[in-house]
């Protein structure tokens, strides 16, 4: 079986990491961490923020030269890169921006399922909507409104 990707891309705050993580019970589903040379923030501790794997701006210098990347973005002027080699799983779980699922469907020839994420009391973020409208996503969730177990069932029939 073919490695599959599910993008969830969404507002800060909008629950896509705990949909990743909901996913991420299953066997087959992998929660993908991107490295990124954004620096800890005074007070903030790895093991809090799981989400990342924290390199340094070298040391990332030099996975992307060694590694095939399936995308990278920055924000704040800091890179956000997931590598083809974190495919480890049947399904992979990437959360991105439209920056970075622009340039992970330019670059990675298998299936991708996207889903955009909305909340009700979303943080504005000017990362999100600037490429893709709701009607070129395969599937939006309105976290809070729908259900996660039916959005499973769906992105699962998708998938198939």
């Amino acid at each position: 079986m073919s490695k599959m990707i599910l993008t969830l891309t969404g507002h800060k705050h909008s629950g896509k990491e705990l949909i990743a993580e909901n996913f991420a019970k299953n066997s087959d589903v992998a929660f993908l961490k991107p490295y990124t040379d954004r620096p800890l923030e005074k007070g903030e501790y790895p093991e809090e923020h799981g989400g990342f794997h924290y390199v340094s701006k070298e040391r990332l210098d030099k996975i992307m030269d060694h590694q095939k990347v399936l995308c990278c973005t920055r924000i704040n002027g800091y890179r956000y890169v997931y590598l083809e080699r974190q495919l480890t799983a049947s399904y992979n779980v990437m959360i991105l921006d439209d920056y970075a699922l622009v340039d992970v469907k330019d670059r990675w020839k298998g299936r991708i399922y996207s889903v955009k994420v909305r909340s009700d009391d979303e943080v504005q973020s000017d990362r999100v909507g600037e490429y893709y409208y709701d009607h070129e996503f395969d599937e939006v969730f309105h976290y809070g409104k729908d259900d996660f177990d039916e959005l499973e069932a769906r992105i699962s029939y998708g998938f198939r």
